[in-house]
């Protein structure tokens, strides 16, 4: 991924040890993770990183073949590499921005499409059980939706699976 484990691993080292010592001074820990994530999002502008990260973060590089979502009691199933093929071209990386007086900006990594937030990579330090992890996350429903809208090709098989794309020629062989 070119870099991008080492800045996630700065993100993550910007926090002490303790997250004692963090709820000591917030404000100097989160100011000291603005940089990293700067630069992670920084990264992230080049639709061929977008690819990089997302293959990894949700299928393992290659190790996870489908995409599945349940939606309307029906299970719809795409193809890994047209589930990065199609987020990575859409996506738009920016780094996150104030809204209030609380707030610090470039504490995130935010996806957009249309200034729609998708998803975000964040830092967790809400407890000791989830304290400098890595968060990614994407807003299912309209991945989904930017899923459907973008692979037109779709087959159903016994009126309870709606398959895409690619996934189609792959799943013929298991069905």
């Amino acid at each position: 991924m070119n870099g991008m484990g080492q800045l996630l691993l700065k993100c993550t080292k910007c926090f002490p040890d303790k997250r004692s010592e963090y709820l000591k001074d917030k404000q100097f820990y989160k100011n000291k993770l603005q940089l990293p994530m700067t630069k992670l999002c920084s990264k992230l502008k080049n639709p061929n990183r977008i690819a990089a990260f997302i293959d990894k973060g949700m299928f393992n590089s290659g190790e996870v073949n489908y995409l599945a979502i349940k939606h309307d009691d029906k299970f719809h199933v795409f193809w890994s590499r047209d589930v990065v093929d199609v987020l990575s071209k859409n996506f738009v990386a920016e780094n996150s921005k104030v809204r209030n007086r609380t707030q610090i900006s470039n504490q995130k990594v935010v996806f957009k499409v249309n200034d729609k937030t998708y998803g975000e990579i964040e830092m967790r330090n809400d407890s000791e059980v989830h304290y400098r992890e890595v968060k990614f996350w994407l807003d299912s429903q309209l991945v989904f939706e930017l899923l459907v809208q973008s692979i037109k090709e779709v087959k159903e098989y016994q009126h309870k699976i709606l398959v895409y794309g690619n996934a189609i020629k792959k799943f013929g062989r298991w069905k």
